[in-house]
């Protein structure tokens, strides 16, 4: 019997209402990911398991649309693609979850 390896990540992702937010905020989900998981099962889990109001946009899930691109820790990835073991790697065991900017 194969055991997962899993790790506990803090994910702390941007959040704003229009409707009642004067200013964004970042709310921290704890989660236990395994190295298979890609950032898009991570909003899935948070938005089905934690908090229902939790939006984001997916569409193809293969990679080649670009519906789901966010930032992560700052950088530009496609959330169907990007494995979450390898952003800790970079960013460290906290992920920044961002939508991308709108600045040019």
């Amino acid at each position: 019997m194969s055991i997962i390896p899993t790790k506990k990540l803090v994910f702390r992702v941007f959040r704003f209402n229009a409707e009642t937010d004067y200013l964004p905020t970042y709310i921290n989900y704890e989660l236990e990911v395994t190295h298979e998981e890609v950032i898009l099962d991570i909003l899935n889990r948070i938005k089905w398991d934690i908090d229902g109001s939790l939006s984001y946009r997916r569409s193809c899930r293969h990679g080649i649309c670009g519906i789901c691109s966010i930032k992560v820790g700052g950088k530009a990835v496609l959330a169907c693609k990007e494995n979450v073991f390898q952003l800790v790697e970079t960013f460290g065991e906290e992920l920044l979850i961002e939508p991308l900017s709108t600045k040019r």
